[in-house]
């Protein structure tokens, strides 16, 4: 690209991102009208707040489907129905030990500032203490599914799963328990609550905590055969189709709705900030991810830049949702954006990490950028003390508990794990693709890949015509792989033609020898 058009890029790219932040900072309202209210204890929950919230669960709940969506649209198509199988296998496996162990870790009542377990049976209970344990395991899957897209490609499917159970188990509810904890007994010690760390609605206990088990993940199974050359430059790998990650990410969009509003009561008038809070922050991130990646990829609009933006503005915002202006909404909508292209890069350019779907940048990244901005963009009334600062310092110290908890103990685990039995799988399924080594399935493309490969041998091999048709492919002409099939076939059509020919001169050439050396006889005589 000429230098001069590039700089003019680069400086029209700026202008714009600076008058959205001009127009999000002057025009946008940048105070609250509201004094930001507690979720109800479950004696308190309204018939109105109970349908409420189970719709919000609901909500979450069909998130599932976007990420499984987003993520096998990122993936080459060999792996996507495993990401698939991931996604819908994780979100059970999940609600099992969920609720079973975990929420009762999470919520439950005790004397420890660090976990519960006592005094609450959700499976027994009224309609409130159900529908908070439904809301609260569309959290829990959400964060054991964030991973599978790191992972992606190279991790054992059953290796997954633990990891997935470990999560949900163990990992999640912990943290969960030191921010939230008394959200149900009001009485119960929540180190980080108690002090008056903010997360509304989980930018750290929810995506920050699945990203650092992700980074955990990928350290130990390493890159994807060909991610890197042999200098270590990233070399693209190309999804199997921008539109199913596309509508992964409207339906996430829609769905991080129920997941910001979902605690906050129908009647309260912070309801439709918190809504549209939620919406902005979406649109000023995925406005920033384009303009940025318009820059970053050299003039071309990369679908991964929107996408990037528009999840990196959800994660940011949903920490202080409920706290912040619509003013202040837009702008942790950009600096999310911005953090989550601007990591992307990073990662993947100077410390080598191997993420496909870009977990790490989005929702680690992005979520902490989120985190700590509360302290500039917050209410002062919601604030530890008062005090900015005071926040920020107790903002800093939440995301870091939540790194060292969060990736410490997924090491450790998937260190042993992987001494038990390896959790990446061998080089020779990672080729073949994961929907065939782990599933014993595919799609139509993988059969005519197959097909291809197995007669992309040494052509000198293959001498016989008979033999090309036994690698001609049986056409449905209602998949999406027919033409591509008949143009394959007819590639091999050609090819046995060339051997005919090959076969007709070479007769020829053996009959003129013959002659030639009969006379040449007979002139001797």
């Amino acid at each position: 690209m000429n230098k001069n058009l590039f700089r003019l890029q680069v400086l029209m790219s700026l202008a714009a991102l600076g008058t959205i932040a001009y127009g999000a900072f002057f025009l946008l309202p940048c105070s609250n009208s509201f004094t930001p209210s507690s979720t109800p204890y479950l004696s308190e929950m309204s018939s109105n707040f109970v349908v409420w919230m189970l719709i919000c669960a609901v909500l979450v709940l069909f998130m599932q489907a976007g990420f499984l969506l987003l993520e096998a649209g990122t993936v080459r198509s060999k792996n996507s129905i495993n990401v698939a199988q991931k996604n819908a296998a994780d979100f059970v496996v999940c609600g099992v030990i969920f609720f079973l162990v975990g929420f009762r870790i999470a919520f439950g009542s005790g004397e420890n500032p660090f976990f519960g377990f006592g005094e609450i049976d959700p499976l027994k209970g009224n309609a409130s203490a159900l529908v908070v344990m439904i809301y609260q395991f569309g959290f829990c899957a959400t964060a054991a599914t964030i991973i599978s897209g790191a992972v992606a490609e190279r991790m054992k499917f059953g290796a997954y799963l633990l990891l997935a159970a470990f999560t949900a188990g163990i990992v999640y509810p912990l943290f969960a328990h030191i921010v939230w904890g008394n959200a149900i007994f009001p009485g119960n010690p929540a180190y980080l609550a108690d002090k008056g760390f903010i997360d509304f609605a989980g930018s750290t206990v929810v995506h920050g905590t699945a990203a650092w088990v992700a980074l955990a993940a990928i350290m130990i199974l390493g890159p994807r055969k060909g991610r890197f050359d042999e200098n270590g430059n990233p070399k693209p790998i190309h999804g199997s189709s921008s539109v199913l990650a596309f509508l992964g990410t409207i339906i996430l969009f829609i769905g991080w709705i129920g997941f910001n509003a979902g605690a906050i009561q129908p009647e309260a008038p912070e309801l439709p900030q918190v809504i549209a809070n939620t919406i902005i922050a979406a649109c000023f991130g995925a406005t920033t991810g384009m303009i940025l990646g318009y820059v970053r990829d050299g003039g071309i609009f990369a679908p991964s830049a929107t996408i990037n933006g528009l999840l990196g503005g959800l994660v940011a915002v949903t920490a202080g949702v409920a706290v912040v202006s619509v003013s202040g909404a837009a702008l942790i909508g950009m600096a999310g954006g911005v953090v989550a292209l601007i990591m992307s890069y990073v990662i993947s350019h100077h410390f080598k990490l191997d993420d496909p779907v870009d977990v790490i940048a989005v929702h680690g990244f992005s979520g902490v950028a989120g985190t700590l901005l509360i302290a500039v963009f917050g209410a002062e009334s919601s604030m530890a003390n008062g005090s900015r600062w005071d926040q920020l310092l107790l903002q800093a110290e939440g995301v870091g508990l939540n790194f060292v908890w969060s990736f410490l103990t997924a090491y450790v685990f998937l260190r042993l794990l992987n001494l038990a039995s390896p959790i990446r799988i061998n080089e020779s399924d990672e080729l073949t693709g994961l929907n065939s080594a782990e599933h014993g399935v595919s799609l139509g493309i993988d059969n005519l890949r197959y097909a291809i490969e197995a007669a992309s041998g040494d052509p000198r091999s293959i001498k016989d015509e008979a033999i090309l048709k036994d690698f001609r492919l049986d056409i449905d002409e209602g998949s999406e792989s027919a033409e591509i099939g008949n143009a394959f076939n007819a590639i091999l059509d050609k090819h046995s033609e060339t051997i005919e020919k090959l076969e007709y001169y070479g007769k020829e050439a053996d009959t003129a020898n013959r002659a030639k050396s009969e006379f040449l006889a007979n002139m001797s005589h």
